[in-house]
Parts: C-alpha cells; structure tokens; sequence
C-alpha cells in the first residue's frame, strides 16, 4: 500500500487485521511479526493500548486517501495511545531491523 506523508510517499506491506485480530493488534506478538492495518471504514476517533506488547512501534493513523493523520513511536504497556484528529485507518509498525526504512521515512534519523 502507498502511504503519503509531507508530500513524500511510500509504499509498505501491511497484513490487514478484522473481527479478533483488531482485538489482539501486536500483542502476544514478537518483535518481528508483520505490519498490521487496522481499517475501519469510515472515519472515527478510538484509543488503543500497548499492554503485552513487549517492544516499541509505530502507530500511524491514516484518513481514507492514506494521507498521515498523525503518529507516534509508542513504548510497551502504555495504558492509553490515541491523537485527537479523526482517522480511518491505523498502521501498527514494529521498530525492528526490517522496518528501518520505514521507520526512517516517518521519524527520521531521531533515535527511536
């Protein structure tokens, strides 16, 4: 999938997620599972959680042109992720060697 961010764009796979993997998302997961792409169908504003997940990703929220909405590098058993702005669809990234690239496209070269 292409996603757009600050004029820039790239593309990624991401395995989609309904019914109870929404549910589990990256928990119970390792390091290196697959991206995941939560997608809702209509704009929305819910929260998430990092409890059982046991490594650092990133959460990027998209609108339904898979414009960048928001995101953020999110650190193990967090009790509440979320952004104030309406989003479509959520992107749950691992930080792991094979999404460095990734990672780097968002974030840049900041220390994660």
């Amino acid at each position: 999938m292409k996603i757009f961010y600050k004029r820039r764009e790239i593309e990624l796979y991401a395995r989609n997620v309904s019914g109870i993997g929404r549910l589990r998302g990256l928990m119970f997961r390792h390091k290196n599972t697959s991206n995941l792409l939560f997608d809702f169908g209509k704009p929305v504003r819910y929260s998430l959680h990092s409890f059982f997940v046991f490594f650092k990703f990133l959460v990027v929220w998209l609108d339904e042109k898979n414009n960048v909405v928001d995101l953020k590098i999110e650190k193990p058993f967090r009790f509440y992720v979320n952004t104030d702005k309406k989003f479509v669809k959520i992107l749950e990234i691992p930080v792991n060697k094979r999404n460095k690239k990734i990672i780097k496209f968002f974030v840049g070269s900041k220390k994660v």
